[in-house]
C-alpha cells in the first residue's frame, strides 16, 4: 500500500476570500523552472497561467496541471494542488509520481525531485509568510482524517509536540512513518504569519 507524503504549513486563515485573492497573486507573479521533474514524462516548461482555482467534494484549492485534458470535476492526481480552506494550515501536494510513496521522497533515490520540491513549495511558503513547513507521511500525520472530520488539527498537532522523539533534524533522517520534519523557512518581510 503506498502511503502519501504530507507537506503542510501552520497558519491561522481570517477569511476565505482574502486567501483566495492572496494565493491568486502569488502564483501568478511565481518565477520557477521545472527543470528538477525533467525525467517525468509529463514535465513541461513552467507557466504561471496553468493555475486554476478548483473544487472537488466541497474542497477549494489551487491547481497547477501537467496535462492538457485534465478533467475539470475530477481531482487530477499528476498536478501540483495547494489546499487552503482549513483555518489551521495549507497543505501542499505535488504530483502522485512524486509523492505516491513517502519513502521514495525521503531515501535519496529521487534526491534531485525532492530537493526541487522542497524549493518550490518553500518559495511559495516564503512568498505566503509561512515560517515553516511540517514534511511527514500521511500515516504518520493524515489530512484526509482532519478534510473528513475524524480527527482535529490540534490533536495531531497536541501529539507532534508532545513526542519529540518524533521529529528529525533532517529531511533525509526520517525512516519510520511517525516521525517528521520541521523545515524553516525565512517569510518575505511583512507577509508573516504568527
Amino acid at each position: 500500500m503506498a502511503v502519501w507524503m504530507q507537506i503542510i504549513g501552520l497558519r491561522k486563515l481570517d477569511s476565505l476570500s482574502a486567501e483566495k485573492n492572496r494565493f491568486s497573486k502569488i502564483l501568478s507573479e511565481l518565477e520557477t523552472d521545472f527543470d528538477f521533474i525533467s525525467d517525468w514524462n509529463l514535465h513541461q516548461p513552467y507557466n504561471s497561467k496553468n493555475w486554476k482555482l478548483k473544487k472537488h467534494n466541497a474542497f477549494e484549492y489551487f491547481q497547477y496541471s501537467f496535462k492538457s485534458d485534465s478533467e475539470i470535476d475530477n481531482l487530477d492526481m499528476d498536478s501540483i494542488r495547494i489546499f487552503i480552506e482549513n483555518p489551521d494550515f495549507i497543505s501542499f501536494y505535488a504530483p502522485q509520481y512524486y509523492f505516491y510513496n513517502w519513502w521514495d521522497f525521503i531515501n535519496g533515490r529521487g534526491k534531485i525531485a525532492t530537493e526541487g520540491w522542497r524549493n518550490f513549495f518553500g518559495l511559495i511558503a516564503s512568498k505566503y509568510g509561512l515560517k515553516e513547513l511540517i514534511y511527514s507521511s500521511e500515516a504518520g500525520f493524515s489530512t484526509d482524517a482532519i478534510y473528513e472530520g475524524d480527527e482535529t488539527f490540534e490533536t495531531y498537532y497536541k501529539y507532534w509536540k508532545s513526542h519529540p522523539e518524533f521529529r528529525k533534524n533532517d529531511l533525509y533522517d526520517i525512516s519510520k512513518q511517525s516521525e517528521h520534519f520541521i523545515e524553516k523557512i525565512n517569510p518575505v518581510a511583512n507577509n508573516t504569519y504568527n
